[in-house]
């Protein structure tokens, strides 16, 4: 099994690769627009939702 980050390094190069050979950017071109892609990848929002379950634990006593 890989290593993901690996995994990570290998797909992200294939995909550079590819966008080299199929657009009209230059390399600076492709980092750049990846670095705007990481950017709003990291800056995106995460939705939260309250937890609202309550668990019923038993009591000590009915454990023995």
């Amino acid at each position: 099994m890989q290593d993901p980050k690996d995994q990570i390094i290998h797909e992200t190069k294939v995909l550079l690769h590819r966008w080299d050979a199929e657009c009209d950017l230059d390399e600076i071109g492709i980092a750049k627009a990846v670095m705007l892609g990481i950017n709003d990848w990291l800056e995106r929002e995460v939705a939260e939702f309250d937890f609202e379950i309550e668990f019923e634990f038993e009591d000590e006593e009915d454990e023995e």
